[in-house]
């Protein structure tokens, strides 16, 4: 099973943390990425950004890795006028430029 997760980039959560400080919005609410990723999605995303021919493959002998995502819910965002805008793939990017010049 290609499990999904609701990853969001930690620079979308700061973001949207301050955005958030700045207009004063109270309350508790949902800070996920709306489109799930699938694992193949991001073992695709870190191998072109850091330029691995690696692959992710499914063992049928393991059990499942359940899916861990929530409902969509973008009150949050439509409360701040400003949604998630780094992608799996653009974050991949960052990591791996980040990884590049620290070496």
């Amino acid at each position: 099973h290609d499990a999904r997760r609701n990853f969001i980039h930690i620079e979308d959560v700061a973001e949207l943390i301050a955005a958030t400080i700045r207009r004063q919005i109270t309350g508790s609410h949902d800070c996920a990425q709306l489109q799930p990723v699938r694992f193949s999605d991001i073992v695709a995303a870190a191998a072109k950004a850091f330029g691995s021919r690696s692959q992710m493959v499914f063992l049928p002998q393991q059990p499942d890795i359940a899916d861990n995502i929530c409902a969509a819910d973008d009150t949050l965002f439509r409360l701040l006028g400003q949604y998630p805008g780094i992608s799996m793939e653009q974050g991949m990017e960052k990591e791996a430029a980040y990884r590049k010049c620290m070496q």
